[in-house]
C-alpha cells in the first residue's frame, strides 16, 4: 500500500503561492463580473449605432444626404 506525500502535491507549497494564485482567481472573477455588468450597455450602445446606421442610409436612399451626414457625424454643442 503506497501512501502520497502530501508535500509533493502540487497545491500545497506554501502560503505565499496559495494566497498568490487565490488573488489571481479573485481578480480574474472580478474582471468577467465587471465585463458581464458591460455587456448589455456594450450591446445596446451597438445596436443604437444600428439603428443610426441604417436611419442613414434610408435618408441618403431617398437624397436627404444633409440629414443622413448630421445624423453620422453629429455636432456636439460647444459647453463653454
Amino acid at each position: 500500500m503506497s501512501r502520497t506525500n502530501k508535500s509533493r502535491h502540487r497545491w500545497s507549497h506554501g502560503y505565499v503561492s496559495n494566497h498568490l494564485r487565490w488573488e489571481q482567481r479573485h481578480e480574474r472573477k472580478v474582471h468577467r463580473r465587471w465585463a458581464r455588468q458591460q455587456l448589455p450597455l456594450l450591446s445596446v450602445s451597438v445596436f443604437e449605432q444600428l439603428l443610426e446606421d441604417i436611419a442613414a442610409d434610408r435618408l441618403e436612399a431617398h437624397g436627404a444626404l444633409e440629414q443622413a451626414m448630421r445624423l453620422r457625424n453629429p455636432v456636439e454643442p460647444d459647453l463653454r
